[in-house]
């Protein structure tokens, strides 16, 4: 942790106790002269001295409350300097976060004690991301080499992404495809329009039926298999 706040606030303290110090100094050198030492005058007003003497406690109240902070500054001062051992080594939290990295994935660096969402963990590098570690318990916060896949649609999402993107609401059928490869949604339109849509959502391609009757139409397309091998870049 950083020292230098609370270093400052310390030293603005010790400030503010010297000038208090040294007004209670002043204060009491023009008071008590030549009337050994006495902090009063003979024959002051009693309701003067008693503003003196109320003012003189508020005096002793902040120079009080001003060594109280002082010694709670010192005492994180003291504990940031020396920070209570952890349970766990850097070694032994790197050693977890290789059991817990996905496969290929390696550590390119050494493991740091850093604080994680209100926690004391390590934090170890990996090519792929970091692993936390939690310093005391060896519980992984935080897999930064695990690569969620993006949610899977359902069909009746591809027609509507499909849908908004032609502006129209003539859809007939959904089906599930193969589009280089990859199994996707395939929406097609009541004149043989086809829309391909993937099952993150993403508009794949857009394949427009030949208006001269020559192309492939919705009424033409084989709707015998489940999954229609459309492997066309175009």
């Amino acid at each position: 942790m950083k020292q230098k706040p609370a270093l400052f606030l310390s030293i603005a303290l010790t400030v503010f106790v010297m000038v208090v110090l040294s007004t209670l100094a002043v204060r009491a050198g023009g008071l008590g002269s030549g009337f050994g030492g006495q902090s009063s005058f003979v024959g002051v007003p009693a309701d003067l001295q008693q503003i003196i003497d109320q003012r003189e406690q508020e005096y002793n109240k902040s120079i009080q409350e001003a060594n109280r902070q002082i010694i709670e500054m010192q005492a994180q001062l003291d504990a940031a300097g020396n920070p209570a051992p952890q349970a766990f080594t850097p070694e032994q939290a790197a050693v977890i976060a290789q059991d817990a990295a996905m496969g290929g994935y390696y550590i390119v660096g050494t493991a740091e004690l850093v604080e994680y969402e209100g926690k004391i963990a390590y934090e170890v590098p990996f090519n792929a991301g970091n692993i936390y570690v939690d310093a005391n318990t060896g519980v992984v916060l935080f897999n930064g080499t695990i690569v969620y896949d993006p949610p899977t649609i359902f069909a009746s999402d591809a027609a509507r992404i499909a849908s908004d993107y032609l502006k129209r609401q003539d859809a007939v059928d959904v089906k599930l495809a193969l589009l280089s490869g990859d199994e996707v949604f395939k929406v097609i339109f009541s004149n043989g329009d086809m829309v391909y849509v993937s099952k993150s959502g993403q508009l794949l391609q857009v394949r427009l039926a030949d208006r001269g009757g020559s192309g492939k139409t919705g009424g033409n397309d084989d709707h015998n298999d489940d999954h229609d091998n459309d492997n066309d870049n175009d």
